[in-house]
Formats: C-alpha cells, sequence, structure tokens
C-alpha cells in the first residue's frame, strides 16, 4: 500500500511539474486573448501498462505516465483504450488524478 501511494505521488507530481512547464513555455508567446483558449488533448493507453497525453491531433505524445491497466476498473480501462478527449491543462490533471488516485 505504502509502494502504491509513493508511486502515485510520483505519478501526479511529474504530471504537475509537466504541465506546469507546458503552460509556462505557452503563455511566454501568447496574447491574453490567445491564453484563454484552452488547447485539447487525448488521454489514453500507450504501450504495455502505460498512459500517454497526446495534444489534440498529435502522433506523438508530449506525457507518458506509468499506469497498470489491470488495477483500474474494466471500464475505465477500456475508455483509457478507446482514447479520451479532455480540454484543457486542469482537466488533465484532473483526469491523471481520478485515475492514478
Amino acid at each position: 500500500m505504502k509502494r502504491r501511494i509513493v508511486k502515485i505521488s510520483a505519478v501526479l507530481a511529474a504530471v504537475s511539474l509537466a504541465f506546469a512547464g507546458a503552460f509556462a513555455l505557452r503563455q511566454s508567446g501568447e496574447t491574453q486573448s490567445e491564453a484563454n483558449i484552452e488547447t485539447s488533448y487525448l488521454v489514453r493507453a500507450y504501450s504495455r501498462d502505460k498512459i500517454a497525453v497526446f495534444a489534440e491531433g498529435g502522433a506523438t505524445p508530449f506525457r507518458v505516465i506509468e499506469c497498470h491497466l489491470g488495477v483500474l476498473p474494466e471500464a475505465d480501462a477500456a475508455a483509457l483504450r478507446r482514447g479520451l478527449r479532455v480540454s484543457g491543462d486542469d482537466g488533465v490533471r484532473s483526469l491523471i488524478e481520478d485515475i492514478t488516485g
């Protein structure tokens, strides 16, 4: 149980850092009106026992998270295999927390 909590904490910290960095890079070159437009993402199962986050239309994930799909409820694992569309950085963070939490 303790290993799972440490693992989940590490995943959440890594995801938060990745999105904070991506957000800072995106904000640095945009006007205020552009910053209000939320980016769409696709979160889906990737490779074996991993979840990947893709920018909408992107072919290469910009974030890969270790997640054993076998421990998730079957409905959640099936949804991740199909892929889940999420709006905005907060939406992705919330989804990852729900999956790993």
